[in-house]
Order: C-alpha cells, then sequence, then structure tokens
C-alpha cells in the first residue's frame, strides 16, 4: 500500500444530491493505493517509486481546482471566452475558466473521485506495461478518517 502525505491535492467542490445543491467548500484530499499480484523477479509486485510517479501524474491536475462534474444532468455548463458559469436551477457559479478541472463523473464526492483515480490508475498501468497486477485498490479522504475506496480486478 502506498499512502503518503504528498499523495494529496486541495480542491474545491459542491455535490449535487436529489433536489439541492451543496454550498461550494474545499478538502485537503490524501490518496492511497493498494496493488495485488504476483511478485517480479526483482521481488516487487511494483516499485513504489514508480507507481507514486504515476499516481502524482493523476492528481496534480486536481490540485488548487474547482472540480465540477461533466455528467451531472441537473448542471448546466457555459464556458463564455476566460469564464465558465455552472448553473443548478436558480443557483449559478461564474469562474475562471483555468480554475476549474472537468470531471468525468456524475458528481464530485470522494467515492467518484476515487474511481477516477482508479481508472486513470489502471490506463497508466497498462500503457506503462505493467502486467504482474492483479488487483488495485484506490482510497480518497476528503477529511481526516473520512475515506472512500474503490477496487477492480484487473485481467493479463
Amino acid at each position: 500500500m502506498v499512502r503518503k502525505k504528498h499523495l494529496s491535492f486541495s480542491s474545491s467542490h459542491f455535490v449535487v444530491e436529489g433536489g439541492t445543491c451543496e454550498s461550494l467548500h474545499g478538502h485537503n484530499y490524501r490518496v492511497s493505493v493498494e496493488l495485488e499480484g504476483c511478485m517480479d523477479a526483482v521481488g516487487y509486485v511494483m516499485d513504489f517509486a514508480r507507481l507514486k510517479y504515476m499516481i502524482r501524474e493523476i492528481i496534480s491536475p486536481l490540485d488548487h481546482k474547482i472540480l465540477i462534474a461533466s455528467q451531472n444532468a441537473s448542471l448546466r455548463m457555459t464556458t463564455t471566452g476566460e469564464e465558465m458559469e455552472v448553473t443548478f436551477k436558480e443557483k449559478k457559479y461564474l469562474f475562471p475558466r483555468q480554475e476549474c478541472m472537468i470531471l468525468p463523473v456524475s458528481n464530485c464526492t470522494a467515492e467518484h473521485l476515487a474511481a477516477y483515480i482508479l481508472a486513470r490508475l489502471v490506463s497508466a498501468l497498462r500503457e506503462g506495461n505493467v502486467r504482474n497486477v492483479s488487483g488495485i485498490r484506490v482510497g480518497v479522504e476528503e477529511s481526516e478518517g473520512q475515506w472512500a475506496f474503490v477496487e477492480e480486478e484487473l485481467t493479463p
């Protein structure tokens, strides 16, 4: 398991639940990753330095951004020049476009962030020709002691 203090990012978000939209707020998120698999000739399932590099590459674009769920039918997004307007019913947010990170999720919950990171990490492992990993579990801590985990079994 890799759970390091520097595998973290700070972002703001809001969650749409039912007919309500919570207030914009932020978290100092932390990420953990567990791998399962067979050891290679060196004795690694995967070199931790390589894994930490992959994780940082995935989470760095999330750092100091406003996370926006692109797959939420209750939200409307309009980009005009350098601005992004996000609307939920009568509630409107106007953000500088470069400070937004549009994610392919239905809500920016810790669970969906963990699934997003997991999917990106699985792709990175495949692109990096890492073949001996048979399972992966990603956790996102939203605040101290509040973790969401997702996992996936991988096929060779």
